[in-house]
């Protein structure tokens, strides 16, 4: 409840009134768009909208992590003012509800069903008059939102006519936004790829990977490439050089923090070769198997609502320990229990499916 408050007053911080004059803020200046609302409107009566006609309203926005954007509309009607209030999933879909909520109530052929078919005994149809309400409460605020509609009759000198069954109200309804099954979306991603520990000198490179990401769980496949810059062994007649070549698989789980930035924390392994090679007299080369377990967290900021930065610490522990000989038989160096490697780079979704629910 804290977390409402905060984001509603910080809305309430960045209030601006917009000049149109009909539609007034109180949202993050990312979240005003009177244009938009006004376009959408105009979609959906299938008319141009005069300004003149939109009754004065507001809305406010307000961010939580818990249930993502607060959206509350106040339309100022000649019978009082209008207000209800719905949690949607970004501000696209805040403007959604303002048009819908605005359509019906401009829009002359919504109306209440024929006066017969309110089975109304003993009443002049001609006197019968309805009044379209825009939106229905929310049936609970802590796990699923709706946007309904209700129809009430207002005869003149009449007791008011019966409400619309159950059977009617249920085919006006507006779809639930949690509605449906989980939406799952193909990323993919590129960035550049350190390691610091697994030989003698850092190795650098780069990775990329796809992820499947269905709500707060993804997983991951990976491939990487990195190399080393020379280094010379003690006892050595010439200097080597190292690379590396490997794939991965991780399930993640990301923890989201704000609207835009998550934390992530995948567990995997990685499967590959490693390898040496000479720099001089025979040019000797070396390869072998890379296993290793990993373990990975980092944030990921999203830019836009399909393009992401991220930065990936992770810790790998090889299963399978190589030694580096001398060719006498020395030992040099030996792979160790632990090593870090460090990736920074993009990721953009590609693909989206399954039912959203709106």
């Amino acid at each position: 409840m804290g977390a409402v408050l905060g984001s509603w007053l910080l809305a309430l911080s960045a209030h601006a009134s917009d000049a149109s004059g009909w539609l007034h803020w109180s949202a993050p200046a990312e979240c005003q768009n009177t244009p938009e609302v006004e376009r959408r409107l105009q979609f959906l009566l299938g008319r141009a909208v005069e300004v003149g006609e939109l009754p004065p309203t507001r809305v406010r926005l307000g961010w939580s992590a818990e249930r993502g954007w607060a959206v509350r509309v106040t339309v100022e009607l000649g019978t009082g003012e209008r207000e209800r209030a719905i949690d949607a999933p970004s501000c696209a879909d805040a403007f959604d509800v303002v048009a819908l909520s605005l359509a019906l109530i401009l829009d002359p052929d919504f109306a209440a069903p024929e006066p017969s078919a309110l089975d109304v005994e003993g009443q002049d149809p001609a006197s019968v008059t309805a009044e379209s309400a825009w939106v229905g409460e929310i049936a609970d605020t802590s796990t699923t939102a709706s946007v309904g509609m209700s129809i009430s009759a207002a005869p003149t000198g009449q007791p008011p006519a019966p409400a619309v069954d159950a059977a009617d109200a249920a085919s006006l309804a507006v779809p639930d936004f949690g509605a449906g099954g989980p939406r799952s979306t193909l990323t993919v991603g590129v960035g550049a790829l350190t390691d610091l520990r697994i030989f003698p000198v850092p190795q650098f490179g780069a990775g990329a990977h796809a992820a499947i990401r269905t709500g707060a769980a993804r997983a991951e496949i990976e491939a990487d490439v990195l190399a080393s810059e020379s280094t010379r062994f003690a006892g050595a007649q010439h200097a080597v050089n190292f690379w590396s070549l490997f794939g991965g698989l991780r399930a993640c789980y990301d923890a989201r923090l704000t609207e835009r930035l998550v934390w992530l924390g995948c567990a995997g392994g990685e499967l590959g070769s490693l390898g040496t090679k000479e720099l001089g007299g025979q040019q000797r080369r070396t390869q072998a198997l890379w296993l290793a377990a990993q373990a990975l967290t980092g944030p990921e900021f999203a830019a836009l609502d399909w393009l992401r930065a991220f930065a990936r610490l992770r810790a790998v522990t090889p299963l399978v320990r190589h030694q580096l000989l001398l060719s006498e038989g020395s030992q040099v160096h030996e792979l160790p229990w632990l090593s870090l490697q460090v990736q920074v780079g993009v990721a953009a979704d590609v693909t989206e499916w399954g039912d959203s629910g709106h």
